[in-house]
């Protein structure tokens, strides 16, 4: 496989959990697509990149807005943020550019004006910023 200047690793799933009676297997299940699915893509195609390259990996805003019912979700989006935040520093030494946790909320947020009003979507994120 030739050097890669760009990676996109998008791996995700949801399974809701009625807390009341957790799931520890459906937890582990969303778990594993969501963070290992994403490690396992890592070990592979980490090495695979050029000089100045790029990774992206899919996050959500889930991380930051709690959202019942979606709790294995959540912390395996959380989880995929933290692991980008980190790799972006471990990474330095390699000169590998840029590597950002992306949501999908900010796409939509990027095409609601062609599809209709914005204004949820930017009011619902405004605290935080993506990069």
């Amino acid at each position: 496989m030739p050097a890669l200047d760009l990676v996109i690793l998008n791996a995700g799933t949801c399974e809701y959990i009625n807390a009341a009676n957790f799931d520890s297997e459906l937890y582990e299940r969303v778990v594993k697509t969501n963070l290992i699915g994403t490690a396992n893509c890592l070990e592979f195609l980490i090495p695979k990149l050029k000089p100045g390259g790029s990774l992206a990996i899919m996050g959500s805003s889930s991380c930051y807005l709690p959202l019942p019912r979606a709790e294995a979700y959540g912390a395996s989006k959380a989880a995929i943020e933290y692991l980008s935040k980190t790799l972006s520093i471990s990474l330095k030494p390699s000169k590998v550019i840029s590597i950002t946790a992306r949501s999908v909320t900010i796409f939509l947020i990027q095409l609601t004006p062609v599809i209709g009003s914005g204004h949820f979507f930017s009011n619902l994120l405004s605290p935080f910023r993506f990069v």
